[in-house]
């Protein structure tokens, strides 16, 4: 009996050691994976392993393409000692150095064999910089102590076509390719409040002129950057003395992509509009099921509680410039926004110095739909911008979300999408002489808008089924003892997929008046009709 109940025990042991085991290996498939092959510069693409996928896409440069593939961006310093530097950050699409002994040499920026060195000159007391390493170049933070100057300065050496406009300086190589640039640049106070900047390049010298009100919160930080792209995500604003004017404006005053940041405030008798504005890419999808916008929080400035709206802005792209202050869906002059709000409430009182998330309602997950394949546009403004709602005397209303010189920072965009998969099993079956059955498999738990039977290779649309999940469809009116060769298209907006090829002859009509007849005594002949079969 004791050998029979120990026996009984160690059974249930393994028995649950076993199912133990089953469900850790059933987790680890459920655990999503990257699929590397789909990566590109700007996203990546996990099989959550249930018919879904989710997409992380993002606002700047996440890989480099290396050959035939996509790496990460490796942003970690090495020593070299190389054209009179001796650190060297290697990041795939630029190279940076410097020499951390003697700043006086400035630092050197190169994409290829171009390059430009930046050399600090006139009057740096005060003033601390410190240049960090990002995916789309290099980003340098200037601290200005309450006591210095509010100038800075750099002597600009170059083996590049090198132009100054609106405040920004291009670098083109000698063929007039773009090849790097240093946008418009932006400066903030301790507490994130503005501080306005005038750029300027003469005699090969670039320089940045602070005005400093006198109610500034020291240090005050600039932080002009270089990068490999022109910008497509950040800010526009605007101030004006009148709310309407500033609001209804065709243009912006100011623009940067330093920041994304939104809202409005009131300061001595002005007012500060903001808008921002950042782009993703989208990959080819037949429904999307769920969307969520990460941006990284930099400082709340806001002394009352607003809320944040997601509009379309498909027509900003591909680059950010003063013209896009407008350019979102919607835009009204004189009255309240009409645009459709494509993301569920979020309120500057869930504000998070980590990741805030913005969830797409509905409509949201449409215009991604709406944009597979392609590229999403959006302009995120305050709930009063929208309605036209004026701040009072003194009111702050605006947060400052990371850019995509902000690595790690970048907004992005989560969205889990279905794809379009190709109908299996497809094979057809000779039912007569003028018809044939088909039947097919399709991979989806809801109706796909259309299937189409066609004739290769041609592409004829033989018949054309919508909304419908049929296994199963007779095709008439055909041709007998003839060869058809067939496969089945699944379509959903405007994207589609096919099955294998698959062939039969339809049945032969059987003769018709068919008939005998005796020639001689040795011979006779038959006589009949095709009766719709081919002559031969």
């Amino acid at each position: 009996m004791r050998k029979i109940i120990l026996f009984l025990a160690l059974s249930g042991l393994l028995a649950l050691f076993a199912k133990a085991q089953q469900d850790e290996v059933q987790e680890a498939v459920k655990t999503p994976t990257e699929i590397v092959s789909l990566r590109t510069e700007r996203s990546e693409t996990f099989d959550n392993h249930d018919g879904t996928y989710t997409a992380r896409t993002y606002s700047g440069r996440k890989y480099y393409k290396d050959g035939l593939n996509y790496k990460k961006i490796d942003l970690s310093v090495k020593t070299e000692i190389k054209d009179d530097f001796t650190r060297v950050v290697k990041a795939g699409t630029y190279t940076y150095r410097y020499d951390p002994a003697n700043i006086s040499k400035g630092h050197k920026f190169a994409r290829r064999d171009y390059y430009v060195i930046y050399k600090p000159t006139g009057n740096w007391t005060g003033k601390i910089s410190e240049v960090t390493p990002v995916t789309e170049g290099i980003k340098e933070n200037i601290t200005f102590a309450s006591k210095s100057d509010s100038s800075v300065s750099w002597k600009v050496y170059t083996n590049t076509e090198v132009s100054f406009s609106d405040g920004e300086l291009t670098f083109k190589d000698s063929t007039g390719a773009f090849l790097f640039m240093v946008p418009r640049t932006v400066a903030f106070d301790s507490v994130g409040l503005n501080i306005p900047v005038e750029a300027s390049f003469y005699d090969d010298t670039l320089t940045y002129v602070l005005t400093i009100p006198k109610d500034a919160t020291w240090p005050v930080i600039l932080d002009p950057s270089t990068t490999v792209q022109a910008s497509n995500d950040g800010y526009v604003n605007i101030t004006n003395a009148n709310y309407t004017t500033a609001r209804d404006a065709a243009s912006g005053g100011g623009y940067s992509s330093s920041n994304v940041d939104v809202g409005q405030k009131e300061s001595g008798a002005d007012y500060t509009i903001w808008r921002s504005f950042a782009s993703f890419a989208i990959p080819t999808m037949s429904s999307c099921t769920a969307g969520t916008l990460y941006v990284h929080g930099k400082f709340d400035a806001s002394d009352t509680d607003f809320e944040i709206y997601i509009h379309g802005a498909q027509s900003y792209l591909p680059t950010l410039g003063y013209s896009d202050y407008p350019v979102f869906d919607g835009r009204q002059t004189g009255g309240v926004h009409n645009g459709t709000v494509l993301n569920d409430t979020w309120n500057s009182s869930s504000y998070s110095a980590d990741w805030n998330t913005i969830v797409f309602n509905s409509a949201g997950r449409d215009s991604v739909v709406a944009q597979q394949d392609g590229t999403l546009g959006i302009c995120l403004i305050s709930k009063e911008d929208f309605g036209n709602d004026a701040p009072g005397d003194g009111i702050k209303e605006y947060i400052n979300f990371a850019s995509s010189s902000d690595t790690g920072e970048e907004p992005y965009i989560s969205i889990t999408y279905t794809t379009l998969n190709a109908p299996t099993n497809f094979r057809v079956e000779a039912l007569s002489s003028d018809s044939i059955m088909a039947t097919y498999t399709i991979h989806h738990s809801s109706d796909v808008d259309s299937v189409r039977i066609l004739e290769s290779p041609e592409d004829t649309l033989i018949y054309k089924f919508s909304n419908v999940q049929d296994t199963t469809e007779v095709i008439g009116n055909l041709e007998p003892d003839k060869l058809y060769t067939w496969y089945v298209r699944v379509d959903s907006l405007d994207i589609y997929v096919d099955s294998n090829l698959d062939s039969l002859y339809t049945h032969a009509n059987e003769p018709a008046a068919f008939d005998i007849l005796q020639v001689s005594q040795h011979w006779f002949k038959t006589k009949w009709s095709v009766n719709g079969n081919p002559d031969s």
